[in-house]
């Protein structure tokens, strides 16, 4: 909803609220719609119509629901929040500088080492970096967030780290003891077998008579060796072909081998 009335105001459309084109507008930009409302939508009860098989949460459906019936109500909330919080915004601002500062550069050394893996973090790993814009905030504190124009193909992305993001996760990455945990998954690999298993499913999906064939052990100890490869997370299994197939867990592994890393370096 903020977002919204922050694009009316760009607009300058907020002097027509009431209207039904700005009501529409208003609606379609709360749902980050990528187009406005169907043209059927003129009044509420169509619009109570459209929301009831739109896909977005009972949450926001109410929302536009009341948007719609009180536009220049939630208008005046947004204008006090805003009178609110914009002296405090600058009152402290020159005191966080250096902060800002710091967040910029730490997520700047991320984003030079492994750009990718770092923004996989968040789902954004097809993010054109050319398009991005670091904007470190003291609101989101430890928190993570990315702020873009649905409306505008190609339109600029802000990402916005808290600027106590990178610090307390490296805080939590060096008390947090992880020595149990590590322990059992070092155990379960510790088998030179195991590390075999692991090398040849690596490559592709396997049964556990293949793999009986391939490293020249009994089913019965194949599937010994198995369950403890699943247990711990290193290998995946799919029920749904006519055989039980293993395949590498390369997500858990990257996440092992980043734990194990933080803890020892």
């Amino acid at each position: 909803m903020i977002w919204a009335f922050f694009h009316l105001i760009t607009e300058q459309q907020t002097e027509t609220l009431s209207q039904p084109e700005t009501l529409r507008h208003l609606i379609a930009l709360t749902l980050n719609r990528g187009s406005e409302l169907p043209p059927e939508v003129q009044d509420f009860e169509n619009l109570l119509q459209f929301l009831a098989v739109y896909p977005c949460s009972e949450q926001t459906k109410w929302l536009c629901s009341q948007l719609w019936r009180q536009p220049e109500y939630y208008f005046g909330l947004y204008q006090e929040l805003l009178a609110l919080c914009t002296p405090v915004i600058r009152e402290h601002e020159a005191a966080l500088q250096a902060e800002f500062s710091a967040a910029a550069a730490q997520t700047k050394a991320a984003l030079a080492g492994e750009p990718t893996d770092f923004m996989e973090q968040f789902g954004m790993q097809q993010l054109a970096l050319d398009q991005m814009v670091v904007c470190p905030s003291a609101a989101f504190f430890n928190g993570i967030g990315l702020i873009w124009d649905s409306l505008v193909p190609g339109s600029t992305v802000y990402f916005i780290p808290g600027i106590y993001h990178h610090r307390l996760g490296e805080l939590i990455r060096q008390y947090s003891d992880n020595t149990e945990y590590l322990c059992d998954r070092l155990k379960a690999i510790s088998d030179k077998r195991r590390l075999d298993i692991l090398k040849l499913v690596k490559a592709e999906p396997l049964c556990g008579q293949d793999l009986s064939e391939r490293i020249g052990l009994s089913p019965a100890t194949i599937s010994h060796h198995m369950s403890s490869l699943v247990s711990a997370g290193f290998i995946n299994v799919d029920k749904q072909n006519p055989r039980v197939s293993y395949s590498i867990n390369k997500e858990f592994i990257k996440g092992f081998l980043q734990n194990l890393t933080n803890t020892l370096l």
